[in-house]
């Protein structure tokens, strides 16, 4: 099985200075800054580095990276060729009220779409709230190029992604409001290539010991040793193939299963140790089922790892990672066999009854 990479890669400006010079203009309309003026470059420095204090705020620095991880979630599940940062520049319009949404997709069958990114903490239980006036204004932009618009919010205490569109809201008072149920069924995130992955438990992988090198387990129970193998399974099947190794192991380390360790020793008696083992499983899973347990979403494993990378000791260090969005999850072709690491891949398409 040959891992397809995403195509997609980071196009940046050839000369970052003129972002600088495009920030200065846009602040010195309010501080009447003079470009090449000393006064005015010494007080520009000192708004950004008061700016700097300012975006510690984890509201701030949350909301950034989620928007920054969409556009990395979606150019990593295979289905986009562009996504342009919409929100970005200046504009001029009649109505200073509009709301530009956060992104433009470009998919391969060349329809385009809006996005607007989201960030929740809350239970998804309790739905998904916009004020009227801002989904109105979102829309109004939407209804000018004609593009139809979407908000994709991510759920990140459970890692979960939902792509939904305006009319999937219901106005309630002064805000719409969409209910877990209707995003559930009009979620849209298959436009973008997401997929459910399914696949038999358990999924483990065994560090064995260098026999040639000290494996004694000591007195105070700490045992060093040199690794000699790592194998990885599926449903007790050795995985043979590196790219399906590596399938495995992003679905061990990101998806949704529970984990579980084991030290093995050479014998009941023996002190010498033989491998570690990391087992994954579901916490309930009904063997009679036609269909196996989900590990996860391919959008949650990417972001999942996007937060790895993006994070130190719990706290967040960039707002983007130092990869190509092609090195984040995975993506299977329509063709995907494979006896050692079988897996069922779910295409769930929304339902508009």
């Amino acid at each position: 099985m040959e891992r397809i990479k995403s195509e997609i890669s980071r196009v940046t400006r050839p000369q970052p200075k003129l972002d600088v010079l495009g920030l200065l203009d846009a602040v010195g309309h309010s501080f009447n800054y003079h470009i090449g003026s000393e006064e005015s470059n010494a007080q520009f420095l000192e708004l950004i580095g008061q700016s700097l204090e300012d975006i510690k705020s984890p509201t701030v620095l949350y909301g950034q990276r989620t928007e920054s991880m969409f556009a990395y979630m979606a150019a990593s599940l295979g289905k986009t060729k562009l996504i342009k940062q919409e929100d970005n520049g200046t504009i001029f319009y009649s109505d200073p009220c509009i709301k530009i949404p956060d992104y433009r997709v470009v998919l391969h069958d060349d329809s385009q779409f809006l996005v607007e990114v989201k960030n929740d903490h809350n239970s998804m239980a309790k739905g998904y709230s916009v004020p009227a006036d801002y989904m109105a204004h979102l829309m109004q932009y939407s209804q000018l190029f004609n593009t139809p618009l979407y908000l994709a919010i991510y759920w990140s205490a459970y890692g979960l992604w939902m792509m939904v569109a305006p009319e999937d809201f219901t106005l309630e008072g002064k805000k719409y409001h969409i209910s877990l149920n209707t995003m559930v069924k009009r979620n849209r995130m298959s436009m973008l290539g997401d997929v459910q992955i399914a696949t038999t438990p358990p999924l483990v992988i065994r560090f064995y010991t260098d026999k040639s090198k000290d494996r004694t387990i000591q007195q105070n129970g700490v045992v060093g040793f040199t690794i000699g193998a790592v194998e990885l399974s599926c449903n007790h099947q050795t995985i043979k193939d590196d790219n399906e190794k590596k399938v495995a192991f992003s679905l061990m380390l990101f998806g949704g299963w529970s984990e579980t360790t084991r030290a093995v020793f050479d014998s009941p008696d023996s002190q010498e140790l033989d491998y570690i083992e990391f087992s994954y499983s579901p916490e309930v899973h009904d063997e009679r089922s036609a269909i196996p347990p989900l590990v996860g979403a391919v959008s949650t494993i990417i972001s999942r790892q996007y937060n790895m990378l993006t994070t130190e000791n719990g706290e967040i260090q960039r707002l983007t990672p130092n990869v190509s969005p092609g090195f984040l999850g995975f993506i299977l072709p329509e063709s995907y066999k494979s006896n050692d690491l079988p897996l069922w891949i779910l295409h769930i398409q929304p339902n508009f009854e």
